[in-house]
């Protein structure tokens, strides 16, 4: 499935009310750490609507489990001002990410939805976030869809690991926090 946005190229592989729900977690002066990007285009909305605050986006563009490959040049022709583009893994973007210098208020994660791919992705991400930020991954739930089950086994073994737990889920969209 992907949505066409009106002024964007390319789709949104994400639900117009998961689109909404993560917008409506989005503060003006945010920084939003989205991890698989398709062409940007749901990045690029969240941008839009919120131009002061700063998103950066990191997508290897290659085919992984559950994913296509993205294209580099739509996200381009999507992004603004506000938009960071670092082309690789999260794992291989490490040093440009603690380069940049700051911690991200909402990690959105929704790259390659292998078990391990997810997992590896779940536990990069915490060093990125504040201890009291969200972690929100996508396609949480969806078991039923053989490409897309290793997304659940994922954050569940991530959650048990790691102390965080699911606070919250709207759709597909699972919110992870630290256990208290």
């Amino acid at each position: 499935m992907s949505d066409k946005l009106e002024g964007f190229v390319g789709g949104s592989a994400i639900h117009k009310t998961e689109r909404a729900f993560m917008l409506s977690r989005i503060r003006p002066h945010y920084t939003v750490l989205e991890v698989g990007t398709l062409d940007g285009v749901t990045v690029a909305g969240w941008a839009r609507y919120y131009p002061h605050a700063t998103f950066v986006s990191v997508d290897p563009f290659r085919v992984g489990t559950g994913t296509g490959a993205g294209n580099e040049e739509r996200w381009r022709k999507n992004a603004g001002p506000n938009q960071k583009l670092i082309v690789g893994t999260l794992e291989e973007a490490h040093q440009e990410l603690v380069d940049l210098g700051d911690l991200f208020d909402i990690i959105f994660l929704d790259g390659d939805h292998s078990r391990d791919a997810c997992l590896s992705d779940c536990h990069n991400a915490v060093q990125y976030g504040y201890d009291d930020g969200d972690i929100c991954v996508h396609d949480y739930g969806r078991t039923h869809l053989p490409h897309l089950e290793g997304v659940t086994r994922a954050v569940d073994e991530f959650c048990e690991e790691a102390g965080f737990e699911v606070t919250e889920v709207s759709r597909t969209i699972a919110v992870l926090g630290r256990k208290v």
